[in-house]
């Protein structure tokens, strides 16, 4: 078992954005997202431009990556439709400076080729986001 020095945590978001004369379109999708997963839509972010929910916040890829897929394979249909209506959906993979503490430089974020087809059906963008 990892220390608490060695334990780093990634955080993992769905993003749907657009712009604003599409926001509509946004709350719509948001609000079918919550009848599969409650409580994800919470209201239009502060940038105004759509709005993101966390899917995992562990600390090893393998858990990030299956909340993906979970996230992919309940939400596909209503992904797939939001980019037909000009609305971008992203993952976006953060590692924080706190997940570096501990000196390492290296973390490991594998895309292996079932992620990459699910991703990809959807029409998903991914991002890995370090700060």
């Amino acid at each position: 078992m990892a220390t608490d020095e060695e334990v780093r945590i990634m955080y993992t978001v769905a993003r749907f954005t657009t712009d604003s004369s599409n926001l509509a379109v946004v709350e719509d999708i948001g609000n079918r997202i919550n009848k599969i997963r409650p409580d994800s839509f919470v209201g239009i972010r502060k940038a105004g431009d759509g709005f993101a929910f966390g899917l995992c916040a562990d600390e090893g890829w393998f858990q990030h990556r299956e909340a993906v897929l979970r996230f992919v394979e309940l939400a596909g249909p209503i992904v797939k439709s939001s980019i037909e209506l000009h609305v971008s959906a992203t993952i976006d993979v953060a590692i924080e400076p706190e997940d570096r503490a501990n000196g390492a430089t290296l973390i490991v974020v594998r895309l292996d080729p079932d992620l990459m087809r699910e991703l990809s059906e959807c029409g998903i963008a991914i991002e890995i986001s370090r700060y």
